[in-house]
């Protein structure tokens, strides 16, 4: 579920948009970090925050006990969004977890409120652990530092790789 706001239709703007692909899946007894990162073609201000998710326009999901928009994988398992840069971090033990996570990105312009984009994404854990091998950070468009990539065990994975070759002269 996707949704945009734009408080003036006159005004010249253009709606941020989420960089990468919607993560569905988070390991078990991992603390994941996964980026909701947006990007605005107009450089305005950001600010990202849980909500509560909505079955349609305005119309709050009916969460269980002990579940909301700012714990969406219900009480036992706080959840964190950086209000700054939207990356969501959260620690969780038991393979049963799962919820709905509701992001809305408020768009300001000179202080301004002038738009609201919103991402609901259900997330699941799953009965794996994942040792994270130490690679760097992959550096995407406009030099934004991507590490949303999950590998999963035997899962199928594809990727471009492209490769330089350094040339050192002879010593």
């Amino acid at each position: 579920y996707n949704e945009v706001l734009i408080k003036d239709p006159i005004l010249l703007n253009h709606s941020p948009e989420f960089i990468f692909d919607p993560v569905l899946f988070s390991p078990i007894s991992n603390t994941p970090i996964i980026n909701y990162q947006c990007s605005d073609q107009d450089g305005d201000s950001l600010v990202y925050r849980l909500v509560d998710s909505e079955d349609n326009k305005d119309v709050p999901v009916a969460y269980i006990a002990g579940f909301s928009g700012l714990l969406p994988l219900g009480t036992g398992i706080p959840v964190s969004l950086d209000s700054k840069d939207g990356l969501l971090s959260f620690s969780s033990t038991t393979s049963t977890d799962a919820g709905v996570v509701a992001i809305e990105v408020d768009e300001y312009r000179n202080g301004i409120k002038i738009g609201t984009i919103r991402r609901d994404v259900n997330l699941r854990i799953l009965n794996q652990t994942i040792n994270i091998a130490d690679i760097s950070p992959l550096v995407g468009d406009g030099g934004l530092i991507s590490n949303d990539t999950l590998l999963l065990i035997d899962e199928p994975f594809h990727a471009d790789v492209y490769v330089t070759r350094i040339h050192r002269p002879a010593e």
